[in-house]
């Protein structure tokens, strides 16, 4: 919706709880309409009755007299308070609810009940038209299992690298890496990502001069110290924009993956990446095309779909998969219990 219209929209919403809410008798649609007319507010009244609907389910106290045949009119109680009721309209209202499944995956996160009593508050200000339609949903909308966030992740570091990032402050952390194990480190801050159901921290090893990326839930301590970071703030967005995900890579290459026709419909819809294009083929097949570094869990992804991808190139991508697909055969005929 334009801006403009959402304006318009507002303007209209506010002037028709006025008028219900200062009508003693109330007004049917036909009459909120002739009254809205007069004040330069050309809508149909199915547009109003709309309003009114969304009035209920944001749980504003409508009150209504008569039927159908006579005409059903809509008031406001003249001693209505009007402050803790959230306007919300059917659209939202379910947008909200896609949040709350995806939220999912910070289940047994230290974020979970905080995101359980903001959304249990949301729920508290709508009213029974709301809450039916929040019912409605539930029994009609159902996520699948989601990835989760680590548990492990600290609140007062996390909250300790969100304030060097808006500060620019330089950081002192332990992290814990595979390959290096404990270490102290000191961090130019860029910002925290979130990236596959995992959060990162994109930042500034000083003493290697190297942008790095971290895993939040690695750090076992963080403090910030008195220096400012003068360092070029980077943008994961546009960080990360060569690789399949947070893995480092090198210089991006071009890529083209024939995809079977069966499997077509599914990778060629979702968007993988930014640089992702597809083009039908002559034999019913798909070419899927990429430009973006060779990373691990870009060649895993490839390789997730079997024989049902065949990379054309680069030819650097084929030797990593025939080599990883030989490892796997020979991990398997070595142990395989016959």
């Amino acid at each position: 919706m334009a801006e403009g219209n959402r304006n318009a929209q507002t303007v209209r919403l506010e002037k028709i709880k006025e008028l219900l809410l200062h009508s003693k008798f109330g007004y049917t649609i036909a009459e909120l309409h002739a009254k809205l007319s007069e004040r330069g507010f050309a809508y149909e009244e199915r547009t109003i009755r709309r309003d009114i609907q969304g009035l209920e389910i944001s749980g504003f106290p409508l009150l209504t007299t008569g039927d159908k045949s006579s005409g059903i009119r809509w008031r406001l109680e003249s001693n209505t308070s009007l402050k803790h009721i959230m306007p919300v309209k059917q659209s939202a209202l379910m947008g909200i609810y896609l949040l709350r499944g995806l939220a999912s995956s910070l289940e047994d996160s230290p974020f979970q009940k905080d995101v359980e009593d903001y959304f249990k508050t949301i729920e508290m200000k709508l009213g029974d038209k709301g809450q039916e339609f929040l019912k409605e949903l539930e029994d009609s909308i159902k996520f699948s299992q989601q990835v989760q966030l680590s548990t492990r992740i600290n609140r007062d570091i996390l909250a300790t690298l969100q304030s060097a990032c808006a500060e620019r402050q330089k950081l002192e952390v332990i992290y814990e890496s595979a390959a290096s194990g404990l270490q102290t480190r000191t961090l130019g801050p860029h910002a925290l990502y979130f990236d596959h159901g995992s959060l990162y921290f994109l930042a500034d090893d000083l003493i290697a001069c190297k942008t790095k990326t971290y895993a939040v839930a690695r750090f076992s301590e963080a403090k910030m110290l008195p220096e400012p970071f003068e360092g070029e703030i980077i943008d994961p967005k546009k960080f990360f924009d060569k690789t399949f995900g947070v893995f480092e890579g090198s210089d991006p290459h071009t890529i083209a993956i024939e995809v079977d026709r069966a499997l077509a419909p599914f990778l060629s819809e979702t968007i993988w990446h930014s640089s992702q294009a597809s083009e039908p083929m002559s034999n019913g097949n798909t070419m899927l095309r990429f430009h973006i570094s060779l990373t691990p869990d870009f060649v895993n992804w490839v390789m997730s779909f079997g024989s049902k991808v065949y990379v054309h190139e680069p030819k650097e991508l084929q030797d990593q998969i025939c080599d990883a697909a030989t490892a796997v055969q020979k991990a398997y005929q070595s142990k395989r219990v016959i």
